[in-house]
């Protein structure tokens, strides 16, 4: 079933830190819990109580507990009517940003296998059952078990229920224990003939609370968001955190803070200050950055200024979240390097459709280049890891090959090697060329505030303050767009931080970055379909991209200004 520990299974105490167990909940964000109203009051009583629980992150002892109240809105207990279901938001005292939240899903299969998790008498520590799911209940959904010893119990009420995606290898939550039901003057499940459970399934929670209809639809927090977090503040080498731009009001925007006062504007120009359709400025600012339309080589073998073949490139498309970007950083650059950064402009910020002539060409360019490997060598590239083997120096040392169309990250990935790497501007060994270097692509990570703590305000000032950016880029070997802290480091990090901050040609942000998520994901999987199936018509690879982008809702603000020159 996955990982054994989850932050966001909680158990519920009442009465203080030391009172008895009552249930369990689901961390929903780093203030939020959702649980049974009749965990928060057995008797679940019209009236909203007071009652004061205590939050328990059972199985990961390092975050402290916290108390929490029913939150504003956040009652629904069981009473007759639609719009009350047992059910219960609390708000924490004091917020637990080190949580991971819980994975919301709303897809429910007959005969799907689920766990359970819960704090039944003399199972304090927690106890796991197992079920399937079996078919409606009215608005609830009944649980199977394959023996009465396996129906939920006192306890249990608030748990999560849990499905995994072996395909996908991801794990939802799908609903919330509620009750069990068999012979009702018996005390347990065990003691009856005929016993099953209930849950409350997320689509209905969703109708009845906006923060579950939130996390839990299309438009819900990425899945991979915070391990891609954890990896970038321990400044390993990744790709950058991606854009998700949501309508003014709603979703994440309703919780985002002006950053005004917390930088200065004046050292960071576009492309690191977009904006977006509808929503106030100086809402997010540049941390660390990363240079693309770059090609790595090994020191002392610089290459020829002319197409280099599929042979002698270092490429694959795997990676721990999404697989296939190394190939959309391939057609990105292609269009830029094609078209120029109006066109990749338009392309970006959805103004220009994926059929257009331009796109067609760019994306048939990179087809043919994928076209001179054979079938073995293209399956590598859709199983391999673009970061090289596991312990190794990365694809150019051990790989093979002599040339990594890759971002200025990549040096991570050569280890103790990445000394004996050097770069030049792909533009001249990009298929189809030689071309002109029109536009650099770029990434960055960018920071938001969500809230209006001194501490997080704090941490911002720090992280974007002249004096922080500098002391990261001595030791950590970072990148900084703010003019005033130059490049740390020898003649290739000086060079890398020339090219971010000249305004010898214009920088792009990563087209996928800035793009809806939806679209984002069809383009990789137009990537990958294209790599193993690089002679297959590209037009109608780029119609499928086309029509997710035709079916995002018309609110949907698009990122603007995305290209731009240096300050």
């Amino acid at each position: 079933m996955g990982e054994l520990r989850a932050d966001w299974r909680i158990r519920l105490r009442r009465g203080g830190a030391r009172g008895e167990v009552c249930g369990a909940g689901v961390l929903l964000t780093q203030d939020r819990v959702l649980t049974c109203a009749h965990v928060v009051d057995e008797v679940a009583a019209t009236a909203e109580p007071d009652t004061r629980m205590w939050v328990e992150f059972a199985e990961n002892p390092g975050i402290p507990p916290v108390a929490a109240r029913v939150a504003p809105g956040g009652w629904l207990p069981a009473l007759e009517g639609r719009d009350r279901e047992d059910i219960a938001v609390l708000a924490l005292e004091s917020p637990r940003p080190q949580a991971e939240p819980a994975p919301l899903g709303r897809g429910l299969e007959r005969g799907r296998e689920v766990w359970i998790g819960g704090y039944s008498q003399a199972f304090d520590d927690g106890m796991w059952l197992t079920g399937r799911i079996s078919g409606l209940h009215g608005a609830w959904v009944q649980l199977d078990a394959g023996s009465n010893a396996e129906v939920v119990r006192p306890g249990f009420s608030g748990a999560a229920v849990q499905t995994r995606d072996e395909a996908r290898r991801v794990e939802h939550v799908v609903g919330l224990v509620v009750s069990w039901r068999g012979d009702l003057e018996l005390e347990l499940p065990t003691d009856n003939d005929l016993a099953f459970s209930y849950m409350i399934p997320v689509d209905r929670i969703a109708e009845l609370v906006p923060l579950v209809a939130e996390l839990s639809g299309p438009d819900g927090w990425d899945s991979g968001l915070s391990e891609r977090l954890r990896t970038w503040f321990a400044g390993e080498g990744r790709p950058a955190v991606r854009f998700a731009v949501v309508r003014h009001g709603g979703g994440r925007d309703r919780t985002l803070r002006s950053l005004e006062k917390l930088y200065e504007p004046a050292e960071y120009g576009r492309p690191w200050r977009p904006e977006a359709e509808g929503m106030d400025k100086d809402l997010w600012v540049p941390l660390k950055v990363d240079l693309k339309s770059i090609v790595w080589y090994r020191e002392g073998e610089k290459p020829q200024p002319y197409p280099a073949p599929l042979s002698s490139w270092c490429m694959a498309m795997g990676d721990d979240g999404a697989s296939g970007w190394p190939g959309s950083d391939w057609i990105e650059d292609l269009i830029l390097q094609q078209a120029g950064q109006g066109l990749y402009e338009r392309w970006a910020t959805g103004d220009l459709e994926w059929t257009a002539p331009q796109i067609v060409h760019a994306w048939s360019t990179w087809a043919a280049l994928l076209a001179q490997g054979t079938r073995k060598r293209r399956d590598a590239l859709l199983d391999d890891d673009h970061r090289g083997p596991a312990g190794g120096h990365g694809l150019l040392f051990g790989g093979g090959c002599a040339l990594e169309h890759q971002g200025s990250f990549a040096r991570s990935f050569y280890g103790d090697r990445g000394k004996d790497a050097a770069f030049t501007d792909s533009a001249r060994l990009l298929p189809g060329g030689a071309y002109t270097v029109k536009a650099h692509e770029v990434s960055a990570d960018f920071a938001a505030l969500f809230g209006d703590g001194r501490q997080a305000r704090d941490l911002i000032r720090r992280l974007a303050s002249e004096e922080a950016q500098a002391d990261w880029g001595r030791r950590g070997g970072v990148f900084s767009v703010n003019s005033a802290v130059p490049a740390e480091g020898g003649p290739v990090e000086k060079e890398i931080g020339d090219r971010l901050t000249g305004r010898r040609v214009p920088l792009c942000l990563d087209a996928s970055d800035v793009m809806p998520a939806a679209v984002r994901d069809a383009f990789y999987e137009a990537v990958l379909l294209t790599v193993a199936h690089p002679d297959a018509p590209v037009r109608e690879r780029l119609e499928d991209i086309q029509k997710v982008q035709d079916a995002q809702p018309p609110t949907l603000p698009r990122l603007t200004g995305v290209c731009g020159r240096p300050q």
